[in-house]
């Protein structure tokens, strides 16, 4: 069995309990790309369990994305994964928070990308959902629910460790206000809205 989905490390640990039970080989599988990359067969995958089911697995895998990484153990990989959307979070609420600054100051959206597309810390994502928000186009590729749902994950996978993160606490209430706005249907990115309702796609 391949799981694609993102859940917490506790229906991991089911699914592979089961899994055994049944006598079946288990990857858990989770994946990252939006819907264009879903589309285009271009996904990355995270994947976990043991080296024999990841290469039994492999031409599905390669059916699905572009590249699959061995990560780990099942549980592993599905924690990976939510470290991903955690690190996601972040460039989406320092997006809103920069984007804020910059309409408010008068410098545009548009040439703070510029600047940033230019500089060390340069990335597809700023290009991808930077012109979305200047574009103040939230059609969803991946929504402000899913989103909630795996930081509400990821800080009880941290609170199973005994961790602080402040941070994606933070943030995640963040994500619960838009979707207290009716935004949770909406693109991640429409939680700038939450911070400044000029980058509000009204």
């Amino acid at each position: 069995m391949i799981d694609f989905s993102t859940v917490g490390p506790n229906a991991t640990r089911q699914l592979e309990a089961a899994c055994i039970k049944a006598g079946a080989a288990f990857l858990s599988s989770p994946v990252t790309g939006s819907k264009n990359a879903a589309a285009a067969g271009t996904l990355l995958m995270m994947c976990g369990g043991s080296a024999e089911a990841f290469a039994a697995a492999a031409p599905v895998l390669r059916a699905v994305g572009a590249k699959a990484i061995h990560v780990g153990t099942a549980l592993q990989a599905s924690q990976v994964k939510l470290m991903g959307n955690v690190i996601i979070a972040h460039m989406v609420q320092a997006l809103s928070e920069a984007g804020a600054l910059a309409v408010h100051s008068g410098v545009g959206l548009e040439k703070l990308l510029e600047v940033m597309q230019s500089s060390g810390f340069a990335s597809p994502f700023w290009d991808f959902k930077g012109k979305a928000l200047a574009a103040r186009d939230f059609s969803t590729h991946f929504s402000v629910d899913l989103m909630h749902k795996d930081l509400t994950l990821a800080l009880g996978m941290a609170n199973q460790l005994d961790l602080p993160l402040p941070s994606t606490a933070a943030i995640r209430e963040v994500f619960q206000m838009a979707r207290a706005r009716g935004l949770g249907a909406s693109d991640m990115v429409s939680t700038a809205a939450v911070i400044d309702p000029a980058l509000d796609e009204s």
